[in-house]
């Protein structure tokens, strides 16, 4: 049998071009350039992970990458679907959370995604640019944006003037905060004459950072914008300020070096050299961080409604090992949805921090074990035996997907792994099976746990795809019979919906 060429990226269909961008960490030049062409149905895959990750949503690696690459992808095709949904993102998402989604681009490449994809009205660009919730490197990058659009005439020129004055009069950001930049760019670029002498205000008076002759600098460009040819666009050009046509030639930033190896979407200079191996380590919750989850919790009048945080940690890595990632995502979503909202939350931010660490602490658990990498449980002192309320959360997280965890418990590469968990959910003295619960047994247990967990994954993952595969080789099932992988689908609807 004469194995099949790999077809060239631009013979490749909207599905396979999504799984490459998916899969890829490091840019993929030629499946960048071929998915321009095939925006159009791209696009929507691209947009409902904006809307997930607008939304709060943890999002897997491979959906990661596909926000990544995606945006670039839809710029370059101009695609103006893209528009509201990354203003809707810019505005929910803040600081850390945003440099998880976007990395370097926040400054790189953001103003050119923007300018391609404006849908000719301003106005949502215009609220994001004024919200002061909006990371600062971001905001600095849509005023930069709205220059340019006004220099090409897609945004009035006096729409852009009031949002100028506005910014500088009430004003819409704290001294020092990087949106000033911005501001003073769309000044000097436009070549605003009539704001000379509130840029001069706005920098002498401290609003933000100069060093010695910035300030005569951008009078000089001032000037030079002032006295260009009418259409002049050399100093956007200059500072990247221009519709994006090729994402490959917008994202160079990710050098390629010629031996084949490619630079990593994320910064990891910034890893601490005893966590570079944790794939989860640029986003995981730091000590603090737990530590806040932790107390906060505790100390909510409606705790005795919600799990402990011990216990979200054994809930959380059941529902990573759902296949079905989206039911997984649903059900991490609904931790206090039990509980009285007014009574566990005494602000708007309280939740949406709490919200977001629980996030991330989600997005960790699952980016260790799909990358084969220990997780270590979240275990704490309480009144209960060491390590039950984690094994406890487990097993609520896997009546989730109870049908499927029905079958995964007749498999031996999962009993294998399975003991210690099932094993801590009993007290003291307590026998289920054999052997009973002793102080020597718990300990033994939770010393094997994290690697249980780590073989568990795997097993269930091993399981789950020699049951998607099965029918197709040894059996013969009906299309409107159940599906043997235990969905509860019909097979049709299932694993046969591909043959």
């Amino acid at each position: 049998m004469t194995a099949t060429a790999p077809r060239p990226e631009e013979q490749l269909s909207a599905a396979e071009l999504i799984q490459i961008l998916e899969a890829a960490r490091r840019r993929p030049d030629e499946a960048l350039r071929a998915a321009v062409g095939r925006a159009g149905e791209i696009s929507p895959a691209v947009i409902e992970i904006l809307d997930q990750a607008a939304g709060g949503a943890t999002l897997t690696r491979s959906q990661d990458n596909l926000l990544f690459w995606g945006i670039h992808v839809l710029a370059a095709a101009r695609r103006t679907e893209l528009y509201r949904p990354l203003m809707r993102l810019l505005r929910a998402v803040r600081d850390d959370d945003l440099d998880e989604l976007l990395g370097d681009a926040t400054t790189e490449t953001l103003s050119q995604i923007v300018i391609s994809v404006l849908d000719g009205d301003p106005a949502p660009l215009l609220d994001a640019s004024a919200d002061r919730g909006v990371d600062e490197f971001a905001r600095a990058g849509l005023i930069r944006a709205l220059a340019r659009l006004t220099f090409d005439g897609a945004v009035a020129r006096e729409t852009t003037l009031a949002f100028l004055d506005r910014f500088e009069r009430e004003p819409l950001a704290d001294p020092d905060d990087h949106a000033w930049q911005g501001w003073q760019d769309a000044v000097t670029l436009l070549g605003l004459e009539e704001m000379r002498e509130r840029l001069c205000s706005a920098c002498r008076g401290g609003r933000f950072h100069q060093n010695a002759g910035d300030l005569e600098y951008g009078l000089k460009e001032l000037t030079v914008a002032r006295n260009l040819a009418a259409g002049d666009d050399g100093l956007f050009v200059r500072q990247r300020l221009s519709p994006m046509s090729d994402p490959v030639a917008a994202l160079a930033w990710l050098s390629n070096d010629d031996a084949g190896g490619e630079d990593d979407v994320f910064d990891e200079d910034e890893v601490d050299e005893d966590e570079r191996d944790d794939p989860a380590a640029e986003f995981a919750l730091t000590d603090e961080e737990i530590e806040w989850l932790r107390q906060f919790i505790a100390s909510r009048p409606a705790a005795a409604d919600v799990m402990s945080l011990e216990a979200i940690d054994g809930y959380y890595c059941a529902l990573v090992m759902d296949p079905d990632r989206s039911r997984a995502r649903e059900a991490a979503g609904e931790i206090f949805d039990s509980s009285d909202q007014t009574l566990f939350f005494d602000s708007k931010e309280q939740e949406n921090r709490a919200g977001r660490l629980l996030s991330r602490h989600l997005r960790t658990i699952a980016t260790r074990l799909d990358s084969q990498y220990v997780h270590v449980p979240l275990l704490e002192e309480s009144a209960a035996p060491t390590g039950q309320m984690w094994a406890r959360g487990f097993s609520t997280g896997s009546q989730v997907a109870a049908a499927e965890w029905e079958g995964f418990a007749d498999s031996d590469e999962v009993r294998a792994f399975i003991g210690p968990v099932l094993a801590l959910e009993l007290n003291d003295d307590e026998q289920d099976a054999e052997p009973r619960m002793t102080p020597k047994l718990r300990a033994d247990c939770i010393s094997l746990l994290p690697a249980s967990l780590l073989g568990l994954y795997a097993a269930v993952r091993l399981v789950t795809e020699r049951r998607r595969q099965q029918p197709a080789r040894n059996t013969k099932v009906g299309r409107n019979e159940p599906c043997p992988c235990g969905s509860g689908k019909k097979y049709k609807r299932c694993c046969g919906a591909s043959h």
